[in-house]
């Protein structure tokens, strides 16, 4: 398809040829005249709108933003016109097909008449010219020769050998010549040429020279001859001109417009006497002209992002000069100010030569000849590092004019103009610090003086700002008034690390008659935080010889109505004026007087040795006086303030104590207690590291020294007992009140004491043999008991709760105390008859039980709950604990084992222990607890350990209680489930030892990861076997388990209490409870049905080897009857048993390599083992429920271990995998979950191809055999 009026695509034109005589011949294949193809329309247009997003990328940054945008319009307008036009030629182009059929017609008739009007004017013309001067050429007979002897033709002409075949390339060597001469050229050529100056760098190498003008160009030339006549050919030409402010590395000139200077260049470079001069000055006007408008493109950016009106372009002349002017705006109208510009434009040289040159107005100052010249000419081509340098000129000059006035009117003035020139310092107090200098610095966009010292509000600060701007002279009134302020800033931060807080001013009704008011007006109050009436003032004088110093003169005040709060005006009365001596000040405080009141303030963090001498001393004496005030109010009696040692401190020594109100036998061991008190005394010291329970700095001290103590101790040796009381200062209460409280707490301890060392000191008593008396500080009791006196209990009043606390520990640093658990009963009973005898004897009692029960194991485990009805219905996948223990009182403990089992443990003296099953009602036998069960075989299992002399068990009691009735129970109401009535042995309780009990409960068993004892296997075998009868009785009528008749089985033990008997399709089991060495086992013997019974129940006749009878109940032991006692092995393990015998017999296999792994056997890579419970480390299965599923299909995980590895943590452990296998009985497919696991895809490709094999040996598939392949073939992923 063609376009009309657009020529023809080469590769598609074969096109017209010319005839003999001149006429144009068409072509047969070629458009019609005029037309052009369609597609080569829309690459001309894609190309053109390409082309012209190339430029406008690499023009528009560095435009203006308005200009920018227009140039955008008008390309998106112009593209649209053009593309709205191509969409009406392919419109029309799309319905012309009878135009172009016609077209095609006539043009095909238009070539054939060209081809019969060509055809007859080449014969016309070899007619009557070409054959009339035709002659016969020579033979070519050596060529004829040669072709037939040699097969060859080497006679071709030489032109049209050099015409096709190239010339054979130059070598490496003769090409280095070649550059080594033409070097050699180039060289001479260059010392025979005028070069400028300006070229900083001429290069020669590989037959090129390099000219360089660094921050300009560089040039690339050469010749073409050695003549001198050849003229140099410019090979390469490049701008080095960079913007780097705002050209975001981007070239400032176009390839276009590179290759025209390229090509001006070459032209000047052909006809000139002087070639190199010539090129220089052509790039190096370019240049100039190029650096001015790249400097007016940053000024003008300038303005727009950063400076705004605050500078402005004068002057621009493109290629001329750009002049700015700044310091224009002044927020001040008073100041005068002179328009102050910089300048860029070209200057000639005296050599000649053209050159940018910075000119200022008014001219730059020579004060620093640095900083003019820095400001005097251009670098990095930055005129905005231009500007900078400019102003940091000016700014200087500034300061240096303020610092001659400055020193012109301040006598001894230390101004000084900061190393970096950019602030003028001026020190305002002495010693002065460097966040305490005024600095006054040049606002570098205005010009105006901006002054500013560390911590004054911006207020003043633009006050300030204000007045020096308007005259410089307004300085030297605002330097005394900070002076000032600085001075109470630092009698602030003196007092900030002490108890102490400054107030600006304070408001007194009786001012003007008292000295306070003839003080001179700069006046610091300090006030106390900790004594609500007293304030330390502090006179600021200044000082005349030194204007940078201030005197300070020191009073002591106190005050009295109103508050003492910073800024508060009323009726506060200052009372007592005395001026203080840094020397004498501590002995000024002798008349002074106290109020009640206290108050406290903020803290800062500066600090000065003079004035926080004078707090620190005042803050020392203030608080005697305040306790020897509330000691006086009290009644008590003391000796007054007095020095224990010089350095040492002060102290108060208490003469007396107040009565406390107590009856008869407290009021004989107070009179006591206050007889072997030697001596009481009051101190204030700071507070250690280790009072980290107290709060603020500092704490009262009160000393007790007693002699004559009750009780002899282990620990404390002498006659004489130092008790010290702490007693918070900061605490809102007295510490008078605070020692009375401690006081009442050592009378209250006293007494149960004083008792107990009566006792204790008797020899008919037992109490010191049991129990060793650590400690006794008057505050506490410490005592040591247990079997090996490793135990210890603190004994002490507590006066927040008005009672006796006891806080159980024990001497190692390891383990804990068993009481603690019972502490709540132990104080409850303690507080109602505090005799530590008695405590003693309990805590005796019950040490050796508790211990032992509180090293149950404690571990969480999953898969533990029994769903039996009655009971509790948990989630199968929660986590439970094997024990929980409640404590009923101090010697009453139950133990719940498993939600399941209850056992109430009682302690009695001489160590014993009584157990009873804590099921059962102690009223009524018959009554079961809600969510309990009664425990089969307790008696029987106790009375193995039972102690001698014990109450014999009863003919008439049973120790095989049956399930509860779950028709009576109610699981929210709350009431007790009924069984049969009967006189159950484990209702009543079974003496024992304790230490028999501590064995019982000892971990002795270890099994993998679990710790268990003979308790729990008791327990955890009751369970099991439980669960096994509640899944017999909960079977459906069709399930496989039956009870042969006992007529038809010899010896069937049916009858025996702790047995359990059953029969599944051809195998009878007895599940049988024993007790050999006094350890619990729950064993199960497998044996087969006799034929009568299977003839009777219609069960097929199966022949079973004794060996598999043998792997099934070593199974149950090792696997099933094993810690930790899951409910959910027995169900997996009873739908194993209940399977078929094809079915059951694979899984017997399986158990045989689990039990029986074949270690010497090289060819066996993996041990499988049987998964009875969902193992919770696996994401695609329920943790917690059974791991064997049969029904219409068998869901078996199988755990393959590398044999002679032992994984500690299988899950953790890459030598131990789960494989999860789903075996279709119905169509003997086996297959694995879908998961997106690569080890599961990896055994389900194992399986596929375990039952390819099978297919095609028309072998039938077994579970056996598709595991034994899986441990022969599988390697993990």
């Amino acid at each position: 398809m063609h376009v009309a009026g657009m020529p023809a695509p080469v590769g598609f034109q074969q096109g017209p040829r010319p005839a003999q005589n001149g006429a144009i011949v068409p072509s047969m294949n070629a458009p019609p005249m005029g037309t052009i193809p369609l597609n080569t329309v829309i690459d001309h247009i894609i190309h053109k709108t390409y082309h012209d997003i190339v430029v406008m990328a690499d023009l528009l940054p560095g435009k203006p933003d308005m200009e920018r945008k227009n140039d955008i319009a008008h390309f998106a307008n112009r593209t649209r016109q053009l593309v709205i036009r191509l969409l009406a030629v392919v419109k029309w182009a799309s319905s012309v097909g009878k135009v172009s059929k016609c077209e095609e017609i006539t043009q095909l008739l238009d070539q054939q008449a060209m081809l019969f009007i060509d055809t007859a004017d080449k014969l016309h013309t070899l007619a009557n010219q070409l054959v009339v001067q035709a002659r016969l050429p020579n033979f070519a007979i050596p060529a004829a020769v040669d072709v037939l002897t040699t097969g060859t033709y080497p006679r071709l002409p030489r032109a049209i050998r050099d015409k096709i075949l190239p010339p054979d390339p130059i070598t490496p060597l003769e090409k280095a010549a070649t550059l080594k001469r033409l070097n050699q050229i180039i060289m001479y050529r260059l010392v025979t040429t005028k070069i400028p100056l300006q070229i900083m760098e001429l290069i020669v190498d590989k037959g090129m020279v390099k000219l360089v003008v660094p921050g300009e160009f560089q040039a690339m030339l050469t010749l073409m001859g050695d003549e001198d006549e050849v003229p140099w050919r410019l090979l390469k030409l490049e701008f080095m001109v960079e913007d780097r402010e705002t050209g975001s590395g981007r070239t400032l000139v176009h390839n276009l417009q590179v290759n025209y200077i390229h090509e001006l260049v070459q032209s000047r470079l052909i006809a000139n006497e002087d070639p190199i001069q010539d090129l220089y000055n052509v790039l190096h006007s370019f240049c100039l002209s190029l650096q001015l408008e790249v400097l007016q493109a940053q000024t003008v950016r300038l303005i727009q992002e950063r400076w705004g009106r605050l500078v402005q372009i004068d002057e621009y002349l493109p290629g001329v000069k750009v002049v700015l002017s700044y310091w224009r705006l002044t927020p001040y109208k008073s100041t005068k100010q002179e328009l102050m510009t910089v300048a860029v434009h070209q200057r000639k040289t005296e050599d000649g030569a053209w050159i940018l040159d910075v000119t200022h107005k008014p001219p730059l100052i020579l004060q620093n000849v640095n900083l003019v010249e820095k400001a005097s000419k251009i670098r990095d081509l930055s005129f905005e590092r231009l500007l900078s340098d400019t102003i940091k000129v000016r700014s200087f000059h500034k300061l240096y004019e303020l610092q001659q006035m400055l020193q012109k009117h301040i006598k001894n003035d230390s101004t000084k103009i900061s190393k970096d020139l950019s602030s003028l310092i001026v020190p305002l107090i002495k010693p002065c610090q460097s966040n305490e200098n005024l600095c006054v610095s040049i606002d570098p966009q205005t010009g105006i003086y901006v002054p500013m010292l560390t911590g004054l509000e911006q207020q003043l600060l633009d006050e300030m700002e204000k007045a020096i701007n308007e005259s410089p002279m307004n300085l030297l009134s605002w330097i005394p008034r900070f002076r000032n302020k600085l001075a109470r800033e630092r009698c602030k931060s003196s007092v900030q690390n002490l108890p102490a807080y400054c107030v600006d001013e304070l408001s007194f009704a009786n001012n003007s008659t008292h000295p306070i008011g003839q003080l001179s007006k700069d006046i610091v109050y300090i006030k106390l935080k900790n004594f609500s009436n007293f304030y330390v003032v502090v006179e600021l004088i200044p000082n005349e010889e030194i204007t940078t110093e201030v005197l300070y003169r020191y009073h002591l005040l106190t005050v009295s109505g109103g508050t003492s709060r910073p800024g508060d005006v009323g009726d506060m009365k200052a009372d007592s004026l005395v001026q203080l001596e840094t020397s004498l000040c501590c002995d000024e405080f002798a008349d002074l007087k106290i109020s009640d009141e206290d108050e406290s303030g903020d803290v800062g963090s500066h600090f000065n040795s003079e004035l926080a001498q004078v707090v620190s001393v005042s803050n020392a004496r203030i608080p005697f006086i305040s306790l020897i005030h509330d000691l006086a109010k009290e009644g008590i009696l003391h000796q007054g303030l007095m020095e224990d040692g010089i350095g040492i401190g002060l102290s108060v020594k208490i003469m007396s104590f107040p009565e406390i109100p107590t009856n008869v036998l407290q009021t004989i061991l107070s009179k006591k207690l206050v007889a072997s008190l030697l001596e009481c005394s009051f101190k204030l010291i700071d507070k250690s590291p280790k009072m980290s329970e107290l709060s603020g700095t500092k704490i009262w001290i009160a000393e007790l020294v007693f002699t004559d103590r009750p009780l002899k101790t282990e620990s404390q040796h002498g006659f004489l007992t130092r008790v010290m009381l702490s007693f918070d200062f900061s605490s809102n209460d007295s510490p008078v009140k605070l020692f009375n409280d401690e006081w009442t707490s050592i009378l209250k301890l006293y007494e149960p004491v004083a008792r107990f060392s009566t006792a204790i000191k008797d020899e008919g008593s037992v109490l010191h043999h049991i129990v060793t008396v650590h400690s006794y500080n008057y505050r506490s009791l410490v005592l040591k008991y247990g079997k090996s006196k490793h135990q210890l209990v603190t004994i002490k009043w507590s006066i927040q709760n008005d009672k006796f606390v006891l806080l159980f520990g024990r001497c190692s640093s390891t383990g804990s105390n068993s009481h603690t658990i019972a502490s709540h009963y132990l104080v409850n009973q303690f507080n109602s008859n505090p005799d530590i005898g008695k405590l003693v004897q309990i805590l005796h009692d019950t040490s050796q039980p508790l211990q032992a029960i509180c090293s149950l194991s404690s571990i969480p485990l999953i898969g533990m709950a029994s769903n039996q009805p009655g009971g509790m219905q948990q989630n199968p996948k929660s986590v439970s604990q094997s024990f929980s223990v409640i404590i009923q009182s101090p010697s009453h403990i139950r133990l719940i084992y498993r939600s399941t089992y209850a056992l109430d443990v009682y302690s009695l003296p001489d160590k014993k222990v009584a157990i009873r099953d804590g099921s059962l009602s102690m009223f009524d036998s018959s009554k079961v607890k809600e969510g309990m069960y009664p425990i089969v075989g307790l008696k029987s299992f106790l009375s193995l350990f039972e102690s001698p002399g014990s109450r014999k068990r009863s003919v008439k009691e049973k120790d095989d209680p049956p399930a509860p009735d779950i028709q009576s129970s109610s699981a929210n109401s709350g009431e007790m489930r009924t069984i049969t009535r009967g006189v159950w042995a484990g209702s009543n309780p079974v003496i024992l030892d304790q230490d028999v009990f501590t064995g019982l409960l000892s971990s002795q068993t270890t099994t993998s990861s679990y710790t268990t004892n003979i308790l729990e296997q008791f327990l955890g075998h009751t369970l099991i076997r439980r669960e096994l009868e509640h899944i017999i009785r909960s079977t459906p009528p069709d399930s496989p388990y039956y009870t042969p008749s006992p007529s038809l089985v010899p010896n069937p033990s049916v009858n025996e209490p702790l047995c359990t008997f059953f029969a599944a399709n051809s195998l009878m089991f007895r599940c049988t409870m024993q007790f050999p060495g006094n350890r619990p086992h729950l064993n199960l013997a497998v044996q087969q049905v006799p034929p009568l019974v299977m003839q009777e129940h219609g069960i097929p006749h199966e022949n079973w080897q004794n060996d598999d009878l043998l792997i099934l109940e070593r199974f149950f032991k090792m696997r099933v009857a094993t810690q930790p006692f899951r409910p959910s092995n027995i169900h997996a393990f009873c739908s194993i048993i209940s399977s078929k015998s094809l079915i059951l017999r694979d899984f017997i296999n399986v158990m045989r390599l689990e039990l029986t792994p074949h270690q010497n056997d090289p060819t066996v890579k993996w041990i499988p083992q049987i998964c009875l419970t969902v193992p919770p480390w696996l994401s695609y299965a329920p943790a917690g429920l059974p791991a064997v599923y049969i029904k219409d299909k068998i869901l078996i995980f199988v755990l393959m271990t590398m044999k002679n590895f032992n994984p500690a943590n299988p899950p953790m452990n890459r030598q131990a995998h789960v494989m999860p296998i789903v075996w279709y009985l119905q169509t003997n497919i086996a297959t694995l979950p879908a998961q997106n696991n690569p080890l599961l895809q990896r055994i389900e490709a194992h399986l596929r191809q375990y039952m390819e094999e099978r297919r095609q040996t028309n072998t039938e598939c077994h579970m056996f055999s598709a595991i034994k392949y899986l441990m022969d073939n599988f390697s993990p992923p």
